[in-house]
């Protein structure tokens, strides 16, 4: 188990690529959470020891959903089944451009849990539709 320092700099490397990924540059965030010039800087690099108002405080100058941040960093055990989607997603994903990861970490942080949920919700209708099927309630459309 990782110890608490781990921990920052587990949280502070996914603040930097935030951060980097963000159409706002690091001077625009530190500006927008009334920081002074190049404490940012010193809070993400860990010269200055990250507390819990500088984070969120950053969350929110940067446009991150706090939440969206915490789940990504700390998610719930997928299903081994979404696990394979996503690792066949990746293995046939082509690299991608800088504004496209951007792009997708914004939709990344606004609900890979949700994703998780619907497809929940998509697994137990298709059981659903089999369980009307074997009853002879429902039948399939081919083609």
């Amino acid at each position: 188990m990782p110890g608490p320092r781990d921990e920052v700099r587990r949280v502070l490397r996914r603040l930097r690529l935030l951060i980097f990924l963000s159409p706002l540059n690091q001077r625009q965030v530190e500006a927008r959470a009334g920081f002074s010039r190049g404490y940012l800087s010193q809070i993400v690099c860990g010269n200055v020891d990250l507390k819990f108002r500088h984070l969120i405080t950053i969350l929110h100058a940067a446009d991150i959903d706090p939440g969206a941040f915490f789940a990504e960093l700390y998610p719930r055990r997928r299903s081994e089944r979404l696990q394979q989607v996503l690792d066949g997603f990746l293995r046939r994903s082509r690299p991608i451009d800088r504004l496209l990861r951007k792009q997708l970490v914004r939709l990344y942080g606004l609900g890979l849990e949700s994703l998780e949920e619907l497809y929940e919700r998509l697994d137990r209708c298709e059981d659903a539709f089999s369980e009307l099927e074997a009853m002879g309630i429902f039948e399939r459309e081919t083609g």
